[in-house]
């Protein structure tokens, strides 16, 4: 099969299967000319929803609205955890019976936290894919963590 213009760059893979089918439909001539609209709309219809689907940046209202009176637990089931964030700037840490206590802030575009004896802020980059919260470090390290609600 032959490339195409990509114009979903983050799906290449299931745009190029769409095109595929079009070209695979349009020399099957046993196939009736409804059913081949139809397999071609299902298949741009699924590159299109997988593509809905990519996490997107959070901004800094966006991150406060998620985080302000909430918890969130670890998506690593290797690594269970599960951290609140209160609206006094208190956050919460637990990770298997180790708890720690420390503050939080959105700052920008960015979330920021504070853990004792540590007197330095660390921010992140945060990005949502429907209940996924990512926090994303300065060097792409990637903590992935499920919204409780």
């Amino acid at each position: 099969m032959g490339q195409y213009a990509d114009p979903v760059p983050f799906m290449p893979a299931l745009w190029q299967l769409a095109m595929d089918s079009l070209v695979l439909m349009r020399h099957n001539r046993a196939m009736k000319p409804k059913t081949r609209l139809l397999t071609f709309l299902l298949s741009v219809g699924l590159a299109a929803n997988t593509a809905s689907c990519e996490a997107v940046k959070m901004s800094g209202a966006e991150i406060l609205a998620a985080l302000n009176d909430q918890a969130i637990t670890s998506a690593d089931p290797a690594k269970p955890a599960r951290q609140m964030f209160m609206a006094s700037g208190a956050t919460f840490y637990d990770a298997g019976g180790n708890q720690s206590q420390g503050s939080w802030k959105v700052t920008g575009d960015q979330f920021c936290t504070l853990w004792p004896p540590s007197q330095f802020w660390a921010c992140y980059d945060v990005t949502r894919e429907g209940k996924t919260i990512s926090f994303i470090s300065k060097s792409g390290t990637r903590s992935n963590f499920n919204l409780e609600k």
